[in-house]
């Protein structure tokens, strides 16, 4: 009797389910993504270009990306102290105790790949083919490939994260972006990469201290090429010692200089 009680309910109940269902359908079963900013919509302005990549720094913060690079680098030595003693997020620093899943750690590798592929697809979006079918003026296209420059930049500044702390990272590509999992990359031939990537978007770029605040210039590639070269031989087994004075010194002579007060380097507007 229990038995046929219950299974009298799961039918109705099954058929409840199935009207509901039914009520619910419509004819046409091919339908338009419910998020109506396509690519074709968002990429159709200049200013929409703007914004995409915009939202590919605003990554690089939410991902926790620059926050916890920031602190396996400086965590780790005496130069800054966390007063969180949290659960795995900076006090494993202070403790020398990280592992490789740690969340600090995760977040950084994980943040780093979230950005290149954001940037791949970006670049996609970039080509001249893009462009001349999108119908923008010269003007338009010229101010879009800088944006492209700057969004280069930033991949590769997450691969040169990649390739300094985790050696031997995976490679995703605008062309497999969408279609296959990226290959690994070997370390020394990622540093190639970096720095051919570097090279060719440097006279894209504008000039150092030309820019908006916070986007790169010619002096954020002379920078990352210069800390690169300095730890070559450890990611080629090469030294780069001349070419780490080389870029230093593009940077020295195009008027950056040190903050003469040492504390103001702690300010919020810094």
């Amino acid at each position: 009797m229990n038995f046929n009680k219950y299974s009298v309910k799961y039918k109705l109940w099954l058929v409840l389910v199935l009207m509901t269902g039914f009520s619910a359908c419509t004819e046409d079963l091919v339908k338009m993504p419910t998020n109506d900013l396509t690519a074709d919509s968002q990429f159709k302005t200049a200013g929409g270009y703007k914004q995409s990549m915009a939202s590919i720094y605003s990554n690089m913060i939410y991902s926790r990306f620059l926050r916890c690079y920031w602190g396996m680098q400086e965590f780790t030595t005496d130069e800054a102290v966390s007063t969180w003693n949290d659960d795995g997020g900076n006090a494993i620093f202070h403790q020398l105790a990280w592992s490789a899943d740690a969340p600090a750690i995760d977040s950084v590798y994980a943040g780093a790949l979230r950005t290149v592929t954001y940037c791949n697809n970006y670049i996609n979006e970039s080509t001249d083919a893009k462009l001349t079918g999108r119908g923008f003026s010269e003007t338009d296209a010229t101010q879009i490939k800088q944006y492209k420059a700057e969004v280069r930049y930033l991949r590769a500044y997450c691969f040169f994260a990649l390739m300094d702390l985790y050696a031997n990272p995976p490679f995703p590509t605008p062309e497999d972006l969408g279609f296959s999992s990226p290959k690994q990359i070997k370390r020394a031939d990622l540093f190639t990469f970096i720095e051919k990537e570097l090279k060719e978007i440097e006279p894209l770029l504008a000039e150092p201290r030309s820019n908006e605040s916070g986007r790169p210039d010619k002096a954020a590639v002379w920078a990352l090429l210069s800390r690169m070269y300095l730890n070559g031989k450890v990611y080629t087994g090469n030294d780069y010692y001349t070419q780490a004075i080389t870029y230093c010194n593009k940077i020295i002579t195009a008027g950056y200089s040190l903050e003469s007060h040492y504390s103001w380097l702690m300010l919020g507007d810094n």
